[in-house]
């Protein structure tokens, strides 16, 4: 069976409005406007495809410097201690940038688990 020169469409509760309110409202999208509330010095998202918390920092960092980790927590702390080594002012945080998980230990590294720093890209 050929479907050549036929449109697909999808069904209307499956259309691009509604598929961008479900993504606009998820609860990982307002984690990570919460983290930037508290982090104002970064530009922060959740990436849908990664599944990741993706921070930029707003002051002067390295160029091509990007945080990103699953958990929110390891992001804030990472967040953290970039603003601490460039000796960048830090606001007060609120309790925990997820009000679902409690704060996660850090590693001997200082790095929290499935947290990863990508810096000096070009």
């Amino acid at each position: 069976m050929s479907h050549e020169g036929q449109a697909f469409t999808l069904p209307p509760t499956q259309g691009p409005s509604a598929v961008h309110e479900h993504m606009a409202s998820t609860p990982s999208r307002e984690t990570a406007t919460r983290i930037e509330q508290d982090y104002p010095l970064w530009l922060v998202m959740w990436g849908a495809y990664s599944e990741e918390y993706w921070a930029y920092p707003r002051f002067d960092a390295p160029r091509g410097t990007i945080l990103h980790s699953r958990d929110p927590n390891s992001l804030a702390s990472e967040m953290r201690a970039m603003q601490m080594s460039r000796q960048v002012a830090i606001p007060p945080v609120s309790n925990n940038p997820d009000p679902r998980s409690a704060p996660v230990p850090a590693r001997s590294n200082g790095r929290g688990p499935g947290s990863r720093k990508v810096s000096n890209m070009q």
